[in-house]
């Protein structure tokens, strides 16, 4: 068995913020918005787990004209078992990581936008409740792994410092369960 599993969640999330007019050094911005965490990557993770409603909270500190550090804070609710007999266990997530994002402005129908890449890492922190397989009860389980994530996004001012945007990262964890062998 594989002693290391990688799986990438993409997080589609509709965010909207709070920002600072313009890109200037020491804005700070935030933001919070609904995402899709949706499991890809090893098929024992993504054939395994369905998709799941998440949540995404962030901050962040602008150092130069076109380059943001911040941290993301997420929470996956509940990515249900897809297992016939499993019904009851859901997969939940809860991700702190740090990041780097690289930003350009342009004009979007006379609105202020910005695209961005950006890039983190940080620790993600994974629970499973106590379910049931086939009348035997499986006690909870939870632990931490390390991961980083990749993304890009958009945004576009719709009032003075309120932002709506859209963005996509994939997030690459190590494996959250223990396989049959006791590999993790």
């Amino acid at each position: 068995m594989k002693k290391l599993i990688i799986a990438a969640v993409f997080v589609l999330a509709a965010a909207s913020g709070v920002k600072a007019a313009g890109m200037e050094v020491g804005k700070v911005e935030v933001g919070i918005g609904p995402a899709v965490s949706i499991p890809l990557g090893c098929s024992e993770y993504k054939d395994a787990f369905k998709s799941s409603f998440a949540m995404d909270i962030y901050g962040q500190y602008q150092i130069h004209e076109m380059i943001a550090v911040g941290l993301d804070l997420g929470y996956d609710f509940g990515h249900k078992s897809k297992v016939d007999g499993m019904d009851d266990l859901k997969f939940r997530v809860l991700q702190v990581t740090p990041f780097a994002k690289y930003e350009q402005p342009f004009e979007l129908g006379g609105k202020k936008a910005t695209w961005y890449g950006k890039a983190g890492l940080g620790l993600y922190r994974w629970s499973t409740p106590e379910f049931t397989i086939d009348g035997t009860t499986i006690a909870s389980d939870s632990g931490s792994k390390f991961g980083f994530n990749l993304g890009v996004g958009a945004t576009m001012e719709v009032a003075s410092n309120i932002s709506i945007g859209l963005d996509v990262t994939a997030h690459f964890i190590t494996s959250a369960y223990t396989t049959e062998d006791g590999d993790k």
